[in-house]
């Protein structure tokens, strides 16, 4: 039960990971696109 909720919190944190990742490349490119002429 616990090394169940563990695995499952784990999970929880990588997903958020990845997504705060993707977001950052995404602000990237539009910040990129801005200061592009």
């Amino acid at each position: 039960m616990l090394l169940n909720e563990a695995e499952q919190f784990r999970c929880t944190v990588i997903g958020l990971l990845e997504l705060f990742q993707r977001v950052l490349c995404k602000v990237e490119q539009d910040v990129t696109e801005l200061h592009s002429p």
